[in-house]
């Protein structure tokens, strides 16, 4: 397990370093940031992530259309379905 990242700057430090990862949760708000920069990182590298947001869905950007989105606070029970799915 790697993390928690308080921002997008160390969640993407997090990334050069760790060379495998599973899986991850992801705060589409990191430190006030928009974490848009470490969804496309984890992309790049094809690990599998889920949003976990306070967010609606309807401010998630089209992009990002296909990543699951859990609402907070998160259901632990719907967040290890969707990680076992990937």
């Amino acid at each position: 397990m790697i993390g928690p990242a308080a921002s997008t700057e160390e969640a993407l430090e997090l990334l050069e370093t760790e060379h495998h990862i599973d899986g991850a949760v992801l705060d589409i708000n990191l430190g006030g940031e928009r974490s848009y920069q470490v969804a496309d990182a984890l992309r790049a590298r094809a690990v599998p992530f889920v949003f976990a947001t306070g967010y609606d869905s309807w401010n998630i950007p089209d992009t990002y259309a296909s990543v699951p989105c859990l609402e907070k606070p998160v259901n632990t029970r719907a967040l290890a379905r969707l990680l076992s799915r990937n």
